[in-house]
């Protein structure tokens, strides 16, 4: 399998989630993460991160949404500020366990625009 460059990756996937995939390499291993949320939930989490990103809500907030259990999470440090993503979804649910992808500020409005582009593709 061919080495996909360093960047961030939205897609849906065949079972019905979204995926968005940090690839980033150290000692040409990658250690980037992915996150995974139900594409049903995707709008609501859209909402979310955008009211993040608008600043009109906390620094770390928690939402419920189906299976999905959604952290956001301002980190990073004022040059570089980092919006981390991190979702629980529980056992028995479909793709159970944690994921979680940490997406600079700068590139926020391009995943969400992807993910918005997702979701409308998907009605």
């Amino acid at each position: 399998m061919a080495k996909l460059p360093k960047g961030i990756y939205v897609r849906a996937t065949e079972d019905g989630f979204i995926e968005i995939q940090v690839v980033k390499y150290s000692n040409d291993i990658d250690v980037g993460r992915t996150l995974r949320i139900e594409g049903k939930n995707a709008p609501h989490v859209i909402e979310r991160v955008r009211q993040v990103y608008r600043e009109e809500s906390p620094p770390r907030s928690e939402h419920q949404i189906g299976d999905d259990s959604l952290s956001l999470i301002i980190g990073g440090h004022e040059r570089a500020p980092v919006l981390n993503l991190q979702n629980a979804r529980p056992d028995g649910a479909i793709r159970s366990g944690c994921s979680s992808a940490p997406i600079p500020w700068n590139e926020l409005d391009s995943v969400l625009d992807q993910m918005t582009a997702l979701v409308a593709g998907a009605r």
